[in-house]
């Protein structure tokens, strides 16, 4: 056998299947791993007329595009290596002649090269000096290759989702850009490959969109702000305007002209009933009021189903904070949710944010911290993995209205929504719950029969309730959790009566290259056989980095070899000796 005739065996048995394959699992690595939204169940009433969940949220978070910052300590100039090492004799020597900014004269230009052609320590020096310089231009091209790449890898994470899965809406949950201290100018140039490269086809979210947004369903506008489907929320994060310490006007200006606001609220109004729905009549339709008390209405007067995106800088709500205005600004954006919300079960929220919930130490890879500057540095927060234990409750009352202190399991098990954070790049699933522990008194009772002298058992007061959480994996091992660490419900009986009360909170994995390019899919219906609001949420990814790296490498290996072995062909049928037979016997030509 050949080399020529190896070689295409190799090709064509190993090398094009091995690209082929690997080609279409990188781009259609959604259809591999069986990705997609949720869809509502066989016995769910949505009124859409489709399978589909009328809202889908393409969920991405920390991309963390870096830039000039990272080749600064590559970017060493040729002619600053080439001083030290061509100037450090002549200094040594003393006899350096130049003005006094150190440039060199012409004779002493032409001194200095004479001794470095007949000084051999000198010329070694230089050689150093070039050697070093090559090294630090290897580092540097590595670099700039490496962020072009990347740059490529989370374009190709955004496309690949964006295009299989069909969302009717798009998030970025913080940390677009890698420094909040860059420059302006490099501020400008991420921003650029952000919607040049990364996301490109994107659109940044307008004050007017979010004013005409009123949405009805498959993403569909009804009012005049146009298909989301393209639309890019960005949440703010604290690589792209610091924490509550150093956050300042100007950081949040810069990032609010290139990416869009970082406080609003869309409403999203669920699809109808469809034609001859009949409410259940076994569940109640109440509502409570502001005195605390409940009230039941007729179906046809409670407000339509309504749900509420809130895109929130949590990064300005503790304290203490540089900027106070910023926070205000994060205030007012609570207020369009507080104006708008009523107690009705027909009203969700999803909550779009950069720093996660309080939650308890272990539960996910960050655990609750907060740092400060030194007080003649202003005092404020310098570093932060959660929100405070105070802010955390604060939102989970004034946003999703829990607890609800209802008597009605029905309305106790409702979804109020979803959060939906980024931060921590490792990403978290829990589930935050209203812990209530059981009234001694009321466990006990009274069993003593009449006549019989009571004892008095001594027992600890009832701890208050609290808000705490568990991961979240289901509701049955959930349930079970909860029972052992003592969330009952109102009256405390753990057999007729348990609460399942809570919020999910899922804070996404970061979709760079070393997290494996991951993609959360969220979608949400109104469940009209139980009138209320259903949240999904489920991940999709590609794999580290190396693989796109290696698939594209392989293809073009592929791609060379092809060329190669069809010129050799090509070359050697034009170039071969032919041999003739003209007769038997006769001379081969």
């Amino acid at each position: 056998m050949g080399i020529k005739t190896f070689l295409i065996k190799v090709h064509l048995s190993v090398l094009l299947p091995l690209a082929f394959l690997s080609t279409v699992y990188l781009y259609l690595y959604p259809v591999w791993h069986k990705c997609g939204f949720e869809a509502p169940g066989p016995k769910e009433i949505t009124g859409s007329g489709t399978k589909e969940a009328p809202f889908r949220l393409l969920t991405l978070a920390d991309p963390q595009i870096e830039g000039d910052s990272s080749l600064r300590k590559f970017a060493r100039t040729r002619t600053e290596i080439k001083w030290k090492h061509f100037r450090r004799r002549e200094d040594e020597e003393g006899d350096g002649e130049g003005d006094g900014d150190g440039m060199m004269s012409v004779v002493a230009t032409i001194k200095a090269f004479t001794r470095a052609v007949l000084d051999r320590d000198h010329l070694r020096d230089v050689g150093n000096g070039y050697l070093e310089e090559l090294k630090l231009s290897m580092k540097y091209l590595q670099k700039k290759v490496d962020l072009w790449g990347n740059d490529l890898y989370l374009a190709h994470v955004y496309r690949t989702m964006h295009w299989y899965t069909n969302p009717t809406h798009v998030v970025v949950l913080g940390d677009l850009v890698g420094s909040q201290w860059i420059s302006d100018d490099e501020f400008l140039r991420r921003g650029r490959r952000f919607w040049d490269v990364i996301f490109r086809g994107g659109v940044k979210v307008t004050p007017e969109d979010v004013y005409n947004h009123e949405v009805s369903e498959g993403g569909k506008d009804g009012g005049g702000g146009g298909d989301w489907t393209h639309r890019i929320m960005n949440v703010v994060g604290n690589h792209d305007v610091g924490y509550a310490g150093d956050m300042t006007r100007e950081r949040i200006d810069r990032f609010e002209d290139m990416f869009g606001q970082v406080n609003y609220m869309l409403t999203i109004h669920a699809p109808g009933p469809p034609e001859g729905y009949t409410p259940n009549a076994t569940l109640t339709n109440k509502i409570t009021t502001a005195q605390g008390g409940e009230e039941v209405i007729d179906p046809d007067e409670l407000i339509p189903p309504v749900l509420r995106i809130l895109l929130l800088n949590s990064l300005s709500l503790d304290t203490p904070i540089k900027d106070q205005s910023i926070a205000t600004d994060s205030y007012d954006g609570i207020n369009l949710v507080l104006k708008n919300r009523t107690m009705s079960p027909l009203q969700a929220t999803i909550l779009l944010t950069h720093l996660p919930f309080h939650k308890p130490e272990g539960i996910c890879a960050d655990g609750p911290f907060i740092d400060y500057f030194p007080a003649w540095d202003g005092g404020g927060i310098r570093e932060q993995n959660h929100l405070s234990e105070t802010t955390s409750q604060m939102l989970l009352g004034w946003l999703f209205a829990l607890p609800t202190n209802s008597d009605d399991m029905h309305e106790r098990k409702r979804e109020k929504g979803i959060i939906l954070t980024g931060h921590d790049h490792v990403g978290c699933d829990i589930w935050h719950f209203y812990r209530r522990f059981p009234d001694p008194e009321e466990e006990n009772g009274d069993d003593e029969e009449e006549g019989e002298e009571s004892t008095i058992i001594p027992t600890l007061p009832r701890p208050e309730p609290e808000w705490t959480a568990v991961n979240y994996i289901n509701k049955d091992t959930m349930m079970n959790a909860m029972k052992s660490s003592g969330a009952f419900g109102k009256h405390f009986n753990a057999s007729t009566d348990f609460v399942f009360e809570g919020l999910r909170e899922v804070t996404v994995r970061s979709m760079m290259g070393e997290f494996g390019g991951n993609a959360g899919l969220v979608s949400a219906w109104f469940d009209w056989s139980q009138r209320t609001w259903r949240f999904k949420y489920t991940t999709c990814s590609l794999g580290i980095q190396h693989i796109w790296w290696a698939v594209h490498v392989v293809d073009l290996i592929a791609a060379i070899t092809s060329l190669v072995l069809t010129l050799w062909h090509v070359l050697s049928l034009v170039f071969s000796t032919t041999k003739v037979v003209v007769g038997p016997g006769k001379k081969e030509q």
